[in-house]
């Protein structure tokens, strides 16, 4: 239950208790691999902990800050190793306690979106696109009208307002506009898609939370062969000329408008390279090798088998 406190914590404790109960009476080494650090004290029951922190949670609309603030002091005050998803939740994780925190910015499933390659050009002329939560938190819906009205065909795929917000009037006003919401896409389906554009789009509000994002998307567009525009977000660092984070409205509109036609077998090829560089095939080495570190390396369960874990996410 998304409520921790009185009643709902001790039935989150019993639910969990309960979920988990094969992982607590394993008799192995045990790893916690968690995203939330409101973890019930499961910590106690793990050889190992890792809080891999996504986002600057405290500062989601509608998540309590106070608690996301005290759970993860609490993390930090037993020596649980961390990673972060950006620059800025790295610095956040360590200003309030962790140490030697991993910085493992967001990396993509680039080898899927990249197999979506057709053997002869689809691409469609001034079709843009944004994948990701339509957040009103998140997502600059006039920044999004704006493209349309310029002229650009331009394509939304994602969830509405996962994890809190409104946005009925201003989704009315987009598709209004002439955007085209495609709805929930499978990453096949989501792939398909990309492979018809020519720029991924990164359109999000400035504000606290935007500010620890680190877009997986980003890499994600380029295993499609995209170029990239962003607004300013710490979390997306420029490479022209593929990646482009520009620094208001107007530019952000200019920059899409002129990378809008569609993209030479060369510039594809090149954004692919970069893709694959921050692909999970290159993660999941640091993840494992992390996992052992989380564990003791080399160590052995008390059936003399090496390496074997149940995580817990």
């Amino acid at each position: 239950m998304p409520i921790h406190s009185g009643a709902f914590a001790k039935l989150n404790r019993r639910l969990l208790g309960y979920t988990l109960r094969a992982w607590l009476r394993y008799d192995g080494p045990t790893l916690l691999w968690a995203y939330t650090p409101t973890t019930y004290d499961l910590e106690s029951a793990a050889k190992g902990t890792v809080y891999h922190c996504v986002d600057l949670l405290g500062e989601v609309p509608g998540i309590d800050g106070a608690l996301i603030d005290r759970e993860e002091r609490r993390l930090a005050s037993k020596n649980t190793l961390s990673a972060a998803a950006s620059k800025v939740v790295q610095a956040h994780l360590t200003d309030i306690g962790f140490s030697d925190v991993q910085l493992w910015e967001n990396v993509a499933d680039t080898a899927t979106i990249a197999a979506a390659h057709p053997e002869t050009s689809t691409r469609i002329p001034l079709r843009v696109i944004f994948a990701g939560n339509l957040s009103p938190a998140k997502v600059d819906y006039e920044l999004l009208e704006r493209l349309a009205r310029a002229g650009l065909d331009v394509r939304v795929a994602g969830p509405r307002a996962e994890g809190g917000g409104r946005d009925h009037q201003l989704f009315s006003s987009l598709i209004d506009s002439g955007v085209s919401y495609l709805g929930m896409l499978s990453l096949d389906e989501l792939a398909a898609e990309m492979v018809t554009a020519s720029v991924g789009l990164i359109p999000y509000r400035l504000n606290e939370y935007t500010r620890g994002v680190s877009p997986l998307k980003t890499f994600e567009y380029l295993a499609a062969g995209l170029a990239v525009v962003a607004t300013a977000l710490p979390g997306v660092s420029p490479l022209a000329p593929d990646i482009y984070v520009t620094r208001d409205s107007d530019e952000f509109v200019a920059e899409t408008v002129r990378l809008a036609a569609a993209p030479t077998n060369d510039e594809i090829d090149r954004r692919l390279v970069v893709a694959q560089s921050n692909s999970w095939d290159a993660r999941s080495v640091q993840v494992r090798a992390y996992a052992h570190a989380a564990l003791g390396a080399g160590s052995k369960d008390d059936h003399g088998n090496q390496g074997r874990t149940r995580e817990s996410r």
